[in-house]
């Protein structure tokens, strides 16, 4: 936005938040701030847009914080029309992919799970079981040894 500078009779440019204030002074209805998400992280038809936040599950896996699309949020798109779409990650130098969807009860934040490119889903959770279960024999061993 340009406006005429008393001074010196010549246009200055202003800042959005300055020209947001000068609309709103002068009675104009000012839209909502956009947002412009450039990668898109689509899971069951819901677009959502990748934080900065990651964070280790109590289940040892990480999880990225991620945020749905929506209201006056603007997506990208390329050249075809298409939402330029992200499944992959990079994380401490590490190649992740994106799966699923997860609310955490305690901040009230929705995260994205991030699996280890070299493994498939189903390896990281037949590994996840097989811990639970060296977890619950560890126990059960413990138990016997104080009972003797």
């Amino acid at each position: 936005m340009k406006y005429l500078n008393e001074q010196s009779t010549q246009f200055t440019r202003v800042g959005e938040d300055h020209a947001r204030s000068l609309m709103e002074e002068l009675g104009y209805t000012v839209p909502p701030r956009s947002v412009i998400v450039s990668e898109v992280y689509v899971c069951e038809e819901t677009q959502y847009q990748l934080g900065e936040e990651v964070i280790e599950g109590a289940d040892n896996q990480l999880y990225v914080a991620i945020q749905a699309v929506g209201g006056a949020d603007v997506v990208n798109v390329d050249e075809s029309g298409r939402t330029n779409t992200v499944s992959e990650v990079t994380f401490d130098d590490q190649d992740y992919v994106l799966e699923g969807v997860y609310e955490n009860e305690d901040n009230a934040r929705t995260y994205a799970r991030l699996v280890f490119e070299g493994e498939s889903v189903e390896d990281a959770e037949d590994a996840l079981d097989a811990e639970v279960v060296d977890a619950e024999e560890d126990l059960e061993a413990a138990e016997e040894s104080e009972e003797e």
